[in-house]
């Protein structure tokens, strides 16, 4: 693909966001494409393949759209572009794609795949809490006031606070 300004390929989707759409299917047609990139000139910043769905995804409850993901990355053949769609598993914060993570940990899979799930693992696992009411004011703050800008700055708030509702909601032990 040629290169692509934010505002045709990812801010659309994300305006569409805003009004109540669900762009998800949409969306994740950018993981069939290992060519995708998109440059917000704005900020000089250069997302890569699948980097753009931290700006989309996040804005959604997991069940809506975990296990298109998990199709989507069980279809993507090269290492590199399945080591960059891991990270979209942090920002789903749901058990079912820690699950899936520690499904990746198997002999089947490349090493460097492995390795990143282990480093994911190790740093980012779900807890469990009955506290919805908090993880809703964290996952309506990082919807409202972190993914409504594509930026770096966005980038970096949008995996500290994940990493906040990461650490304070826990999978039930089975």
């Amino acid at each position: 693909m040629e290169r692509f300004w934010w505002s045709s390929l990812l801010g659309t989707p994300i305006d569409y966001v805003a009004q109540g759409a669900n762009v998800i299917d949409a969306a994740l047609q950018i993981l069939d494409d290992t060519t995708f990139w998109a440059y917000i000139p704005q900020h000089s910043l250069t997302l890569e393949y699948g980097e753009g769905l931290m700006f989309i995804l996040p804005r959604y409850m997991p069940d809506m759209y975990i296990d298109k993901l998990i199709s989507k990355f069980n279809l993507i053949s090269l290492t590199s572009k399945k080591l960059t769609c891991l990270n979209l598993f942090i920002y789903a914060n749901c058990c079912e794609a820690d699950n899936f993570l520690k499904s990746l940990t198997d002999s089947t899979q490349d090493e460097e795949i492995r390795n990143k799930v282990a480093e994911i693992l190790k740093q980012t696992s779900v807890s469990r809490s009955h506290n919805e009411k908090k993880y809703g004011k964290l996952f309506e703050k990082r919807k409202k006031d972190v993914l409504t800008r594509i930026s770096d700055e966005a980038m970096y708030e949008n995996i500290k606070i994940t990493m906040k509702m990461r650490k304070t909601f826990k999978c039930d032990k089975k």
